[in-house]
């Protein structure tokens, strides 16, 4: 054990069923690059089965993804528990953590919350999703990985690049790729869809489109998730900027119902982004 500390968690404040509070070790532990290190919550109550709290993830509840999320290899991120002393790892889950080191720097996986009733729907020319950015680095993409779920159809999913003097790239992933089921239950059968292209160059301060179609004879949905940039400490006391760990700032996930005519964000309330990743 590197740090340790004791934490009463009360109950949530304002009536609200979840907190983010930011919690400091006394005396901090160093880390060592490369290393694979843990962050374990006991219970250290005397009653543990009527006295808990309970730890959000994000979560895959159809079964284990693989990976788990394309920005991380999966022995670098994952979600373990035991209850015989032996450990497991559950590959359903990813974690929601923060972890602040003294130099400024943060690591982990920012996104809180999957945002399972604002769904965008992909079909024919007037149902469009998007993230809609402008890179504050210019960055060279070969690749892009969208999580979405095929709900009737056997058309392909189109997504595309594009940029300010229209497509800069364009792939399709077969509808068999990826799993079929209703639109009213999003918390299954989705799948990450990647297309590879040859490199383009996305240029800090230009905007830029990650387009996601298909013909009408097909529908797709997409779920946004949440960044926490509004959460941590309440999104305030001791944490203004909330969560400041891995989470996409330089756009948002958007809808169209009319062609692309207008665009609106999946969520209205706090910022989200499509489940998404260029490389």
């Amino acid at each position: 054990m590197l740090a340790s500390v004791n934490y009463m968690p009360g109950n949530p404040i304002n009536g609200g069923w979840t907190t983010y509070l930011s919690i400091g070790f006394t005396s901090p532990a160093t880390l060592t690059a490369g290393q694979i290190y843990y962050v374990v919550f006991e219970n250290v109550d005397s009653a543990p089965l009527s006295n808990f709290i309970s730890i959000n993830d994000l979560a895959v509840l159809d079964g284990v993804a693989s990976p788990r999320q394309p920005t991380f290899a999966d022995s670098d991120s994952g979600v373990l528990y035991t209850r015989s002393g032996s450990w497991v790892l559950d590959g359903a889950y990813t974690p929601v953590d923060d972890l602040s080191f003294g130099n400024g720097v943060h690591a982990g996986q920012g996104y809180i919350e999957a945002m399972l009733a604002q769904y965008g729907s992909i079909s024919g020319a007037s149902y469009l999703v998007r993230e809609h950015f402008t890179p504050t680095v210019t960055r060279s993409v070969s690749s892009a990985s969208v999580r979405v779920k095929r709900v009737s159809g056997s058309s392909p999913l189109t997504i595309k690049i594009v940029g300010p003097t229209g497509v800069l790239a364009t792939g399709s992933v077969s509808a068999a790729n990826i799993p079929i089921g209703s639109a009213l239950d999003q918390y299954t059968d989705s799948a990450w869809a990647v297309v590879t292209f040859p490199t383009v160059s996305l240029i800090a301060g230009q905007p830029y489109n990650l387009v996601l179609s298909a013909p009408a004879d097909t529908i797709y949905t997409t779920t946004p998730v949440r960044e926490g940039t509004d959460s941590g400490d309440a999104g305030g006391v001791g944490n203004p900027t909330g969560f400041r760990s891995q989470r996409f700032l330089d756009g948002d996930g958007q809808r169209s119902t009319n062609g692309g005519s207008t665009w609106s964000n999946l969520y209205l309330w706090s910022p989200v982004d499509l489940q998404f990743c260029l490389r």
